[in-house]
C-alpha cells in the first residue's frame, strides 16, 4: 500500500512555488503515484479552507501537496495537524530566495501577464482577483514574519530548496545567484538615469518641470556615442515622483525627457515612474527592480552585459536589483 503523504511547499511571494509544485507533481505521475495539489490561487479560499480540504482528502486515503507562503509556524498549524491525524508522512519544501530576487521575478511576472507595470492603485484593484499581482509590501512582510519549519512542529522531513537556476542564456544574476531568463536575451544595453546623470537643470531646481528648463551635462554624448558604436542599446530609467505630487504633469515630464534627447542629439528610449516616492509601493520606483525587468523583456537584454550609470545609490541598487553593473556617472563620464 502507498504511503500516505502531504507535502507542503512553503516560501515568499513570487519565488516559484508553482513551478516547485508542478515538479513534485511530474515525479509523482512518473512514479504512477497520485496526488491533490490544492492551491488558493486556483481554487480560493483561506489557508484554513485549505486545510479543512486536506483533512477531507487524507481521510480518503489520498496524499495531498499544499503550495503556498505559509511564513509562521501558526499558519502551518492546522494542516500539519491534519496530516498527523491521519498518520501520513509529512514533508516541507522550504524555498529559499532573497526579497531582492523575489522582487525582480513578481515585477517580471506582472509584465509578462500583463504587458507592463501597473500602478499602485491598479494592483490594489487586482489584488482580490488575481493572486499573482500584490503590492511590494506583501514580500516585505513575508519575510518579516518568516518563521523557519522545524521537525518538533511535527514534520517528518524538512528540504531547504535554494532556488538558483542554472542554465543557458542570459542570466541576471542578483543576490549572488543567477535566475536564467532564456536563450534569446542576448542585447547589452547602457542604462542611464537622467536627472543628475545626464541633465540639470538651469533654474537650479532638482529636476525640470518644463522643456526650457533642461541643460545637458558636459561630456555626455561623446561618451554614449562610444558605446553606441560598440553596440550597446541606449535606455533610459528615471523616477519622476513629481508627476504624483503634480508639480509637473504626465505631459511636462515626456516633454523634458523629449528635450533632452534632442540636446543630446541622440535617441535613448526611456522608461519613467511617475509615483509616489517613499516606502515602495510600485515595482517601478528604483531602486524596485520593475523599469530594469520591463527594459529587458521589452528588448531581450542579457543582465550581465548591461551597464546602469545614475548619480544616486538608488540607482546602484536597482543595478543590483536587475543583474546590471553600477557605475557612478562622474565615474563613468570622467573616465
Amino acid at each position: 500500500m502507498a504511503t500516505l503523504e502531504l507535502i507542503l511547499v512553503l516560501g515568499p511571494p513570487g519565488c516559484g512555488k508553482t513551478t516547485v509544485a508542478k515538479e513534485i507533481l511530474a515525479d509523482f505521475q512518473r512514479n504512477r503515484k497520485t496526488i491533490d495539489r490544492l492551491n488558493r490561487d486556483e481554487i480560493g479560499g483561506s489557508i484554513a479552507n485549505i486545510a479543512t480540504l486536506a483533512d477531507l482528502n487524507l481521510s480518503k486515503g489520498r496524499s495531498v501537496l499544499a503550495d503556498n507562503t505559509y511564513p509562521t509556524c501558526e499558519s502551518r498549524a492546522a494542516i500539519i495537524a491534519a496530516g498527523k491525524k491521519w498518520g501520513a508522512q509529512i514533508t516541507v519544501y522550504a524555498l529559499q530566495r532573497t526579497k531582492e530576487q523575489c522582487q525582480f521575478l513578481a515585477a517580471r511576472r506582472m509584465f509578462q501577464k500583463l504587458g507592463r507595470l501597473i500602478s499602485t492603485s491598479e494592483i490594489k484593484n487586482l489584488e482580490g482577483d488575481d493572486p499573482g499581482v500584490f503590492p511590494p509590501v506583501v514580500q516585505s512582510v513575508y519575510f518579516k514574519r518568516y518563521e523557519a519549519p522545524t521537525l518538533d512542529a511535527g514534520i517528518d522531513l524538512i528540504h531547504e530548496k535554494h532556488l538558483s537556476v542554472m542554465g543557458t542564456g542570459g542570466a541576471a544574476i542578483i543576490s549572488g545567484s543567477p535566475i536564467v531568463l532564456g536563450t534569446d536575451y542576448v542585447n547589452k544595453a547602457l542604462i542611464l538615469d537622467y536627472d543628475g546623470t545626464l541633465r540639470q537643470t538651469k533654474s537650479g531646481e532638482k529636476y525640470p518641470r518644463t522643456p526650457d528648463d533642461v541643460e545637458i551635462l558636459p561630456g555626455r554624448l561623446k561618451k554614449l556615442s562610444e558605446y553606441r558604436e560598440k553596440g550597446y542599446m541606449l535606455l533610459g530609467a528615471s523616477n519622476q515622483s513629481g508627476v504624483s505630487k503634480g508639480t509637473l504633469s504626465n505631459d511636462d515630464a515626456i516633454a523634458c525627457f523629449e528635450r533632452t534627447n534632442k540636446l543630446l542629439d541622440i535617441f535613448i528610449h526611456y522608461k519613467f515612474c511617475p509615483h509616489v516616492a517613499g516606502p515602495p509601493q510600485c515595482y517601478c520606483r528604483k531602486p524596485m527592480p520593475g523599469m530594469g525587468v520591463e527594459l529587458i523583456e521589452t528588448f531581450k537584454l542579457d543582465p550581465s552585459q548591461c551597464i546602469m550609470v545614475g548619480d544616486m545609490t538608488t540607482d546602484m541598487t536597482f543595478a543590483a536589483r536587475c543583474g546590471f553593473k553600477g557605475v557612478r556617472a562622474n565615474e563613468f563620464f570622467n573616465a
